[in-house]
């Protein structure tokens, strides 16, 4: 059954439907908010594979750091949500839904502050650590068989074990400041070097590329060509031109992905890999400077951040995103 009473904590084996419900009130919750820029996530113990989980969804929903929080209340209203009890999180609100008990929650907060960054974090965590999701399994179903009638102790429960985690996948390594990034990036490129940009899917690379980075380029009088999609076509190119390939791939990702996001499977099929085949085809054969942005969960970018050369590209800078901090 989905949907939960707030008195009685019962979380049930992981479902396999959890990720088409969420798909479902993803795409109620874009058109309903078409008139904002909005990011929504599946978080919580439903976005885990293996994990037991009471039948609620949580939803982060992230917007701009410059909007009002409450900017979206009409909306949220229309779509049947009603506000929550205070969390006692001063950068999130609570909106729940259901008509006869709760099926959703969202988990209102901008984009990249301080909640939405360890969410974030502690999903990948999960979803990359088979040893994790046991552990977090096997600590559930204790507390819900102690404090079944008791939500606020079970809840309370779980705290040590989220903390310890964010603390430890959270990035230790030196990170460049945005305008540092700039700055390293232009040097990289006059000296005719290729760029890698790794960070979690999350973290703004894409907003960083293309709302200062490239502006920034081209100001300079660099030739810069932006390809977002594997469908599109390159065509020629002139030779002082920088050409930069967002989400790119690399040859061992559909193993690697699919062991980080399983539900997820049917992205990684053969014809997808063709076009990533074909992709790399085409960046090995441009001469061009170039600049890869790549996606991974925190444990990957620490690998990718000891290595010095990748097989796509030879003489390559890596520089880490990190995650888009709220002013």
């Amino acid at each position: 059954m989905f949907g939960f009473t707030k008195k009685i904590v019962q979380p049930v084996s992981n479902h396999s439907q959890w990720n088409k419900i969420f798909a479902r009130e993803q795409a109620r919750l874009l058109e309903g908010l078409r008139d904002h820029p909005v990011t929504i996530e599946h978080v919580g113990s439903t976005a885990i594979p293996f994990v037991p989980a009471e039948p609620i969804l949580d939803i982060a929903l992230g917007i701009e750091p410059s909007v009002e929080l409450d900017a979206l209340r009409k909306n949220l209203d229309s779509l049947g949500y009603e506000e929550g009890e205070p969390q006692g999180m001063k950068d999130s609100v609570l909106w729940v839904c259901g008509e006869q008990a709760r099926e959703f929650h969202i988990h209102l907060m901008h984009r990249c502050s301080t909640t939405w960054n360890d969410l974030m974090l502690f999903r990948a965590a999960l979803r990359s650590s088979e040893s994790l999701r046991n552990e977090y399994a096997l600590l559930k179903t204790e507390l819900a068989g102690k404090y079944s009638e008791d939500r606020k102790t079970y809840t309370n429960g779980k705290r040590a074990f989220i903390e310890r985690v964010i603390r430890q996948y959270s990035p230790k390594r030196p990170q460049f400041t945005r305008e540092a990034m700039v700055t390293e990036i232009v040097s990289a490129l006059e000296k005719g070097k290729n760029v890698l940009l790794v960070g979690r899917r999350d973290a703004g690379k894409t907003y960083f590329v293309t709302k200062t980075l490239i502006p920034f380029l081209r100001n300079t009088g660099m030739d810069v060509r932006y390809h977002k999609n594997m469908n599109e076509e390159i065509g020629d190119l002139p030779e002082d031109a920088v050409v930069i390939f967002d989400e790119f791939e690399i040859r061992d990702d559909r193993e690697q992905l699919e062991k980080m996001h399983p539900e997820e499977k049917p992205y990684y099929t053969d014809s997808y890999l063709k076009k990533v085949h074909r992709w790399l085809r085409k960046s090995e054969h441009i001469p061009n400077r170039r600049i890869f942005i790549l996606s991974r969960n925190e444990e990957d970018i620490g690998n990718i951040m000891k290595t010095t050369s990748f097989e796509f590209a030879s003489d390559v800078v890596v520089i880490e995103v990190p995650a888009w901090k709220a002013e």
